[in-house]
């Protein structure tokens, strides 16, 4: 198993639906990011299953200002879009 040394590097993803419901929002899944290095958590609601990999680089890069290095998660097939590939 690979250990991160560095923000970023080991990132875990896992993307869930709400169940019977949507949110006060709207949104109808969520998804959570954990930080391997420093253990740092985010959530992030979705309307669309389509809007992961926006959210996600919009999230993750962008405000944080680094580069995501390598994803891991619990092989669903949540993450096997051409854009996350």
């Amino acid at each position: 198993m690979t250990k991160a040394i560095k923000v970023l590097q080991v990132l875990h993803l896992n993307l869930c639906q709400l169940l019977s419901i949507s949110s006060l929002f709207g949104s109808n899944y969520f998804i959570t990011f954990i930080d391997d290095f420093n253990k740092n958590s985010w959530v992030l609601f979705l309307k669309k299953k389509f809007e992961t990999m926006d959210k996600f680089k919009a999230t993750m890069e962008n405000k944080i200002g680094k580069t995501i290095k390598t994803f891991k998660n619990d092989i669903g097939g949540e993450f096997v879009s051409q854009s996350f590939i």
